[in-house]
């Protein structure tokens, strides 16, 4: 099974990619209020939010994990930190 990653502005989510981040964090094992799509799209109106990018996770066309960051947190953390989908279990 292939993952695929999408990277999108926060400003360009789409009305079904959002539901289905909505449905992801939902239906979480374990919920966590950073990953949550409410927590992220209040900051829509921040100066800074032009950078904040949206990170999908998809596996066999499901999506699987979802996030929201700043590329320049990646950039800090070093060069191996761009988002990646971590192992399913």
């Amino acid at each position: 099974m292939t993952w695929r990653t999408r990277i999108v502005p926060l400003g360009e989510v789409g009305e079904q990619d959002a539901a289905r981040w909505k449905d992801l964090a939902e239906n979480a094992l374990e919920p966590n209020a950073y990953l949550d799509p409410g927590s992220s799209c209040h900051l829509s109106s921040r100066p800074d939010a032009d950078d904040i990018r949206v990170v999908f996770a998809e596996r066999s066309g499901e999506l699987r994990e979802c996030c929201s960051s700043r590329p320049a947190c990646w950039r800090a953390a070093g060069p191996c930190a761009s988002p990646q989908p971590a192992a399913a279990s």
